[in-house]
This record gives structure tokens, C-alpha cells and sequence, in this order.
């Protein structure tokens, strides 16, 4: 009986067929086995100040694209917050309580997840069209997490009225000093010298805000 020895069998440097690599990573092939090698050979001291560099740069990146989330005052009495959009009070990028003295202030708080802010910031708009030249009427995003702008157009706030950010705790901090627990809308009203006279929790309805302007002595037409 003649004994034949069998070829030999080479192990593959590829992957098995049928091989599904973890969600969000390729499947190995050789190239990559000799990139995961040669990341392998880095120091561990190379590997930690390389983190470090790239945790660096993410901060950098989005301090400069969000800014800083405690960059003002939520004082009640003296408020200074960053403008994001609208006729800037003096030019210098803040608005501050003292800036809207003479004429009485309405301060609608507003974020991209409140349904209530968008059915009643439209009723905002109407206002300041009517009554803008007895009652300043701005708009504040607070507690945001997603993208204001979309609404702002919807409502017809945007390109119209001053918005400006909340800040502290986490983006609600002016909110929570008058009184909010995180829920929206909110809205606040200052007589001609800057005293805050009252605060609304919830949607207010198109009576309810003729109701306040004519507290604030505004004359409705």
C-alpha cells in the first residue's frame, strides 16, 4: 500500500467567510492585522499623551463651537446673557435687563422640544407687530438640546426679535432662578423699571398675554 502524504494545509491570513465583525468595525484583513501590529508597538506613554492631545482638542473645538455654558448673569434683577440673534441692544454681543429700561419687557422662554413654545410664540411676534413701540417683547432659548433655529423661523421670531441664550445649569439657569423647575415655556414680565411684576408657567394663550401687556400699561388698540 503506497503511503501518500497529504499537502499540507496553510492556515488563512483572511477572514472565515460568514464572518461578521462587531457592529461598526470591518472585517480584519491582512493589512489591517499588520496596522493593529505595528499600534501595538506604540509605548504606553505615547499612547496616553496621544489621548491627551486629541481630549484637548475636542474641548477646544467644542468650547468654540457651543461656548460656555456659564458665560453670564441669571440675577433676576440684573441679567446679562449672551445675544444669539436680533438687533443687539449696544453692539458688544450681551443683553442685559438695564439695556430694556423706559418700556415695559416680556421675556418668552422657549426650546426646539416644547410643542407649547411653538403654538404660543407666534402670538409674541403679533404683539411686538402691534404694541412694539410701547412694550419690548425678546425671546430666550433655555435648557435647548436640539436645533432652535428650525423654530424660530416656523414662529417668525427669527429675523424679527432678539433671542438670547440662557445660561448656567446646564442652559436653564435664568429660567430656574424665576421660578422654573426645567418644564417650557416660561415667560416674564418687567414693568418700564425693570422690576420683574410676574411670571407665567406654561403656554399663554392670546387673551392671557393682552391681559398681562394691559398690566404692564400697555395701551391696546
Amino acid at each position: 500500500m503506497t503511503n501518500e502524504k497529504k499537502p499540507k494545509q496553510h492556515k488563512s491570513t483572511q477572514a472565515k467567510k460568514g464572518y461578521t465583525p462587531p457592529k461598526g468595525k470591518a472585517t480584519p484583513t491582512r493589512n489591517a492585522q499588520h496596522a493593529v501590529a505595528g499600534r501595538r508597538s506604540l509605548s504606553p506613554a505615547a499612547m496616553i499623551g496621544g489621548g491627551v492631545v486629541l481630549l484637548v482638542g475636542l474641548v477646544l473645538i467644542l468650547t468654540s463651537v457651543l461656548g460656555s455654558n456659564d458665560d453670564g448673569v441669571v440675577d433676576t434683577a440684573a441679567w446679562d446673557l449672551p445675544v444669539m440673534e436680533g438687533d443687539d441692544p449696544d453692539g458688544d454681543g450681551r443683553a442685559t435687563l438695564a439695556e430694556f429700561a423706559g418700556k415695559p419687557l416680556v421675556v418668552n422662554f422657549f426650546a426646539s422640544w416644547c410643542t407649547n413654545c411653538e403654538t404660543e410664540m407666534p402670538r409674541f411676534v403679533r404683539a411686538a407687530e402691534q404694541y412694539g413701540e410701547d412694550v419690548n417683547i425678546i425671546y430666550v432659548n433655555s435648557s435647548e438640546t436640539g436645533n432652535w433655529k428650525r423654530m424660530a423661523e416656523r414662529t417668525g421670531v427669527r429675523g424679527s426679535s432678539l433671542i438670547v441664550k440662557d445660561v448656567k445649569r446646564r442652559g436653564s439657569g435664568f429660567a430656574r432662578e424665576l421660578g422654573g423647575t426645567g418644564a417650557m415655556p416660561l415667560t416674564a414680565y418687567y414693568d418700564a423699571n425693570s422690576n420683574l411684576v410676574d411670571v407665567d408657567f406654561g403656554e399663554v394663550s392670546t387673551g392671557q398675554l393682552d391681559q398681562r401687556l394691559a398690566q404692564l400699561g400697555v395701551a391696546l388698540g
